[in-house]
């Protein structure tokens, strides 16, 4: 079950960030993305319901190209997300690399 991932996670990220993943994102494997993206982009929380309505989650998967010929059925979800969070380009803002922040785009 994906709870058990998903507990540990808890703790990452602000409670009020996690009431926005849950009660807007149906699927674990969302939530999850959203999490993890939260973290590691230090997202705030005005942000991060721009990317969950803008459908941050839904537009990364639809980038994907050769998943479906190269995967089985059941791995694509899981290593879609684990790419995602691999991925050094922040979805929304600048990150300068040299300072190791996210400078956001007003």
């Amino acid at each position: 079950m994906v709870y058990k991932k998903l507990q540990p996670l808890v703790g990452e990220i602000s409670w009020s960030k996690h009431i926005i993943i849950m009660s807007k994102c149906k699927d674990d494997l969302e939530r999850e993305f959203y999490i993890k993206m939260t973290k590691k982009f230090g997202w705030a929380k005005n942000v991060l319901i721009h990317q969950v309505e803008s459908r941050a989650y839904e537009r990364f998967l639809l980038n994907q190209t050769n998943f479906d010929q190269s995967l089985p059925e059941k791995e694509k979800d899981r290593i879609i997300v684990e790419y995602a969070l691999k991925d050094t380009t922040p979805p929304i803002g600048v990150y300068r690399k040299d300072r190791k922040i996210l400078i956001p785009i007003v």
